[in-house]
């Protein structure tokens, strides 16, 4: 599993690192108006609707690097995963942290620089690769 979140910290990054130029006016845009709305979820940490949330802006800049191969194969990682990606919003405070990262994405797409957009988003996933060696290091303690 740390294997497969390794390729998919790199897919992701470089999925951002192509959107942030060529991405288009309007898919920018709605980048910008998912985030503002996953803020609601922050606060109350409502895992359930900021999955739903973060699923929308990630899928939007897959379909922003305009790479169909890169698309489905970053899906087909995160399809793999599908079953631990939930765990990493259930921790304290990891909400806050991912809309912070979010926002910190968005930028570097939305000033076309590439290189920012893509070391942004490596280090948010890598984040989650971190939580989930926590969970399987914890599942490991536990009788």
């Amino acid at each position: 599993m740390i294997s497969i979140f390794e390729v998919m910290t790199e897919l992701e990054s470089m999925a951002a690192r192509l959107a942030a130029s060529r991405m288009s006016a309007d898919m920018r845009e709605e980048l910008a108006k998912i985030h503002r709305r996953s803020e609601a979820y922050v606060p109350t940490e409502d895992f359930e609707k900021y999955d739903v949330a973060n699923k929308a802006f990630h899928e939007l800049i897959y379909r922003g690097s305009w790479n169909d191969y890169l698309e489905r194969s970053v899906k087909d990682v995160r399809g793999r995963l599908r079953v631990y990606r939930r765990y990493p919003f259930q921790k304290p405070g990891r909400i806050r942290q991912s809309f912070s990262d979010h926002a910190q994405i968005l930028d570097a797409i939305l000033k076309g620089d590439d290189k920012a957009a893509g070391d942004a988003m490596r280090d948010h996933i890598s984040i989650g690769g971190r939580v989930f060696a926590d969970l399987v290091a914890e599942m490991g303690r536990r009788p």
